[in-house]
């Protein structure tokens, strides 16, 4: 059996061949300085591993942790007589526990393993497209992309909102106080709800009466809740298209309420 050289923590790294011998000691004696000195060793390819997957909204350290305990349970796995090198074998080993803590750990939220996927998936593929047009991709070309509808595309996005929840202690949207000073608090939004279902009954009465394109951009917009860059997204349009063309639809509806028997006011505000 090789004899293992045993160099002093910052020396110069062994060769390949030293390497071998290492694991080669390691897998006969199980030895715990052995499996240490092999750690030492391997710890910044370890840590090159983790660096593929930072800035995806998890702590360096954190990934550095979780390559550092796969390194270890990829040298006490290993096998010298597999006939492959120990970093072809760990980096599978590493690499498959670095997407799993992703998938497992990195949701506030639990989802499940397909729909963690899924976004996953969407993301990286999101990332290619950008890089490849140079400008974001609009949710038809990612919906191309990944060969599902457009639909598929937004519920994945979604997903993407459960790998954070939002602190408590964090600023409300144009106010200076936290999410956590409207808890117990009585929504004033209670005493609009009977005018909102006026405007949804009147509303829903004239979309009948408006073009099969029309009335689809009114639904995604003040129905379904959608942002104008998304309903451009969904449409194939810009923004600035999707803002006029609602506002010549929002002031044709106006006008036939006007002539109807209802009133504008019951009309929605663009």
């Amino acid at each position: 059996m090789h004899r293992a050289r045993r160099n002093p923590p910052g020396d110069t790294r062994p060769t390949n061949g030293e390497l071998d011998a290492l694991h080669a000691s390691y897998a006969a004696t199980r030895s715990a300085a052995l499996r240490a000195e092999l750690a030492h060793w391997y710890t910044p390819f370890a840590y090159h591993l983790a660096n593929r997957f930072r800035d995806r909204g998890e702590p360096l350290d954190d990934l550095r942790q979780v390559a550092l305990t796969a390194l270890v349970v990829a040298l006490d796995r290993f096998d010298p007589a597999m006939g492959v090198r120990f970093t072809t074998y760990g980096t599978r080993c590493i690499t498959g526990e670095l997407k799993r803590h992703f998938r497992d750990k990195g949701w506030a939220v639990r989802v499940g393993r397909s729909a963690q996927e899924r976004y996953l998936r969407l993301r990286a593929e999101t990332e290619a497209l950008h890089h490849e047009l140079g400008r974001s991709p609009t949710i038809a070309e990612v919906a191309a992309r990944l060969g599902v509808d457009e639909e598929a595309v937004l519920a994945a996005m979604d997903v993407g909102d459960a790998r954070r929840a939002a602190s408590l202690d964090a600023p409300a949207a144009g106010r200076d106080d936290g999410l956590g000073v409207d808890i117990g608090r009585v929504d004033p939004g209670f005493d609009s709800v009977e005018r909102a279902l006026v405007q949804r009954q009147v509303l829903n009465a004239l979309l009948t009466r408006l073009s099969d394109t029309d009335r689809r951009l009114v639904e995604l917009y003040y129905l379904e809740g959608h942002t104008q860059m998304e309903v451009a997204h969904l449409t194939g349009t810009s923004q600035v298209s999707v803002s006029r063309h609602l506002a010549r639809v929002l002031s044709r509806l106006r006008t036939m309420a006007q002539a109807g028997a209802v009133t504008a006011e019951a009309m929605p505000v663009g």
